[in-house]
């Protein structure tokens, strides 16, 4: 067993150096003007980079220096935990569209008679689910004065 896990380690041994010499001899023909990698191929090689850690990656012919390893690996880590697009969701209820606020203004306008409730059912006819009370506040907002209850909803007593 010995002999098996001191061959295997030679022979593990024996790649590293192959790529080692591989590496220095590409670097060697690109010179100093090679192209910086992508921040694609910087974050394939960040965690396995960072796993080895930086004395081990110091003893390795690579094409960054083992100090932008570490630093990849940080930017993966913060890119990750960035909830930018969690921080533009405004709380509350979304705002009632342009379109829809017309529309109660125009029900209001036609028919005055028609109450909160009533003009509410009218877009909920038309698929737009608003209650009643928003309809109330858009009207309120615009200055519509509430229908009078007693004229549309009673009949008047006579005595």
């Amino acid at each position: 067993m010995l002999i098996l896990s001191d061959w295997v380690n030679r022979r593990q041994q024996e790649i590293i150096e192959f790529q080692n010499a591989q590496n220095r001899a590409l670097m060697k023909k690109m010179g100093p003007s090679w192209n910086s990698l992508t921040n694609d191929q910087g974050s394939l090689l960040a965690p396995k980079g960072k796993a080895r850690g930086r004395k081990t990656l110091t003893h390795l012919t690579t094409i960054v220096t083992p100090d932008t390893i570490p630093r990849w690996h940080r930017r993966l880590i913060a890119a990750k935990l960035d909830y930018r697009d969690h921080r533009a969701i405004v709380p509350g209820r979304p705002p009632v569209p342009d379109g829809v606020a017309r529309l109660i203004l125009q029900f209001a306008r036609e028919t005055p008679t028609w109450g909160d409730d009533r003009i509410q059912g009218a877009l909920a006819n038309l698929r737009h689910e608003i209650s009643d009370s928003t309809v109330g506040n858009i009207l309120k907002q615009n200055g519509v004065e509430p229908t009078p209850r007693s004229s549309c909803c009673r009949p008047e007593l006579q005595i």
